[in-house]
């Protein structure tokens, strides 16, 4: 029994063996297959990267063609321009060599009738002659050594002028480089400076527009002096009657308009309403509950049409986009004018 029981035991033994052996090998070949996702994906990206590489050493090598196509054009021009020239210094040299030739005739012709009358004189001028063909020949030989010399500088020049170009083509590289780093920093620095003003000419409307409300005298101090040319600049309105601080009272209740500007010829009221923190939105809730209460104030408003223009020296964007979806005109103080920022909005909502 006690052997059956050793065996059993040795057979779990090696049972366990054989699963801590087979999770080992599963994990190793998990490693394995991660290895070799990433080994592929790295040899994708070689190739994406021996691709480009390869097209760019292809670009090159084109440039390069085309530029040495130049240069074989440019060389074979000069080339055939020192050929005609050293074929006109050759014929130079043939007619010049003929008339000697011709002159060496009448010379030998000339010898020989007077052969009789001294042979002294006759092979003086043999060693005459003699010399004259070593200095021929001589010339010859330094007529050859002046044309490679000539061929020589002709490639030195052609090396040169081929550098120069190189240089020049570098020169004017760098110097569009250094033109476009200038004009892009100057549009950089105009835009910065743009903003800067715009900003500090808003601050200081800002801060202009707290010390008016301080002080009570907003509406007479900025926007009263500019309104009817802002009304003729946007609604070509000419107000026969600019009230401000209009106030009106009716059985205990009362009505404040901060600037009432009344065309009558094109029965147009226009009623401004100045806030000095125009960002809040039960403001524009209250404004537009005055609009509805001007004609029970002033009846002979009633059947003129009231625009309402919601004021200030400043606000932001979301009170803009508010006014606009309530159907209220947005003015502001920009710069030392009156603008109306959703005018346009406004007039494409209305047409449409």
């Amino acid at each position: 029994m006690s052997v059956i029981r050793e065996r059993v035991d040795r057979l779990e033994e090696a049972l366990m063996r054989l699963v801590y052996i087979q999770q080992k090998t599963e994990i190793e070949l998990q490693n394995f297959k991660e290895e070799m996702k990433a080994f592929r994906e790295g040899i994708n990206e070689y190739k994406e990267w021996s691709k480009k590489h390869i097209e760019n050493i292809q670009k090159e090598i084109k440039d390069f063609k085309e530029e040495m196509n130049e240069f074989k054009n440019w060389s074979k021009q000069h080339i055939e321009k020192s050929d005609r020239e050293m074929q006109e210094f050759r014929e130079w040299t043939k007619q010049h060599i003929e008339k000697s030739e011709m002159a060496m005739q009448e010379f030998r012709s000339t010898m020989t009738e007077f052969k009789e009358w001294s042979q002294k004189q006759l092979e003086s001028n043999q060693k005459a002659m003699e010399q004259f063909r070593k200095e021929m020949g001589e010339y010859k030989e330094w007529t050859k050594k002046q044309i490679e010399k000539g061929d020589q500088e002709m490639q030195a020049f052609a090396e040169w002028s081929k550098k120069q170009m190189e240089k020049s083509d570098r020169e004017m590289q760098e110097f569009r480089e250094w033109t476009k780093q200038h004009i892009e920093k100057s549009e950089r620095e105009t835009q910065a400076f743009v903003e800067w003003s715009k900003k500090q000419i808003d601050s200081l409307n800002q801060a202009w527009g707290n010390l008016a409300n301080r002080m009570g005298t907003l509406v007479e101090d900025i926007f009263a002096p500019s309104i009817d040319i802002a009304l003729s600049k946007y609604f070509q309105a000419v107000p026969d009657v600019i009230d401000t601080r209009k106030k009106v009272r009716i059985n205990g209740s009362s009505l404040e308009i901060d600037i009432l500007a009344v065309e009558r010829k094109k029965k147009r009221a226009f009623i401004v309403e100045i806030k000095g923190s125009p960002d809040r939105g039960e403001y524009v809730e209250s404004f537009l509950e005055k609009l509805e209460r001007v004609p029970r104030f002033l009846p002979e408003l009633a059947d003129f049409q009231r625009i309402g223009i919601y004021a200030a020296l400043n606000m932001q964007e979301e009170t803009v986009k508010l006014l606009t979806r309530k159907g209220l005109y947005a003015m502001v103080f920009r710069g030392n004018v009156l603008e109306i920022v959703n005018f346009q909005d406004l007039q494409e909502s209305r047409s449409s």
